[in-house]
Formats: C-alpha cells, sequence, structure tokens
C-alpha cells in the first residue's frame, strides 16, 4: 500500500474529509484550552509541577496528546470512517493475492 502510492492517496483524502466535516477546527479548538487545564489540574490539586515538566516542551505535548486523543479518535465522524474503509478495503480486495 505504502509502495503503491495508495496509502499517502487515502491518507490525503482522509485529511480532507476531517477537515471537512468540522472535525479538524473542532479537535484544534478544544485542543487550545487544554495547557492551561492541565497546569491548573495540577495546581489545584496542590501537586507541585516537575521542573522537567516546565522545562521541557516534549513532557507538555504528550500531556497534551493524551489529553485530545481519546475524544479526538471519538469523534471522526461515522462517515469519514466508513469511506476511509472502504478505500482501504477496496485496496486490499484488489491486491490481495488468490490462491
Amino acid at each position: 500500500m505504502v509502495t503503491s502510492g495508495e496509502w499517502d492517496r487515502i491518507n490525503r483524502k482522509l485529511k480532507r474529509l476531517l477537515d471537512e466535516s468540522g472535525w479538524t477546527d473542532e479537535t484544534r479548538d478544544r485542543a487550545i484550552g487544554i495547557p492551561a487545564k492541565l497546569d491548573n489540574t495540577l495546581l489545584s490539586s496542590n501537586q507541585l509541577i516537575p521542573e522537567e515538566y516546565k522545562r521541557s516542551p516534549n513532557l507538555k505535548i504528550r500531556a497534551l496528546e493524551s489529553a485530545v486523543t481519546p475524544q479526538s479518535i471519538s469523534s471522526v465522524p461515522i462517515e469519514v470512517k466508513k469511506e476511509i474503509m472502504e478505500e482501504i478495503r477496496q485496496f486490499v480486495e484488489e491486491n490481495l493475492e488468490r490462491p
């Protein structure tokens, strides 16, 4: 799938469908406030923010990713999932070697 270029084509289509459905904007908007919420959660629970968290953008990115990912995955429109799965199914069906 990768060597044929089909993976890239399907990936571009997925990105386009997500953009057209509004999913990309919704996910971005949801993610914008999360860093402040993460810091506030740590502070309001009377935990000290580790120095590494303050200094390392990678730790903040991992925290943001784990906060956004579950809801982002579950909010992908079913129509988008179906269309992309159909594209993959078609590719496999057309390229599967039969005995």
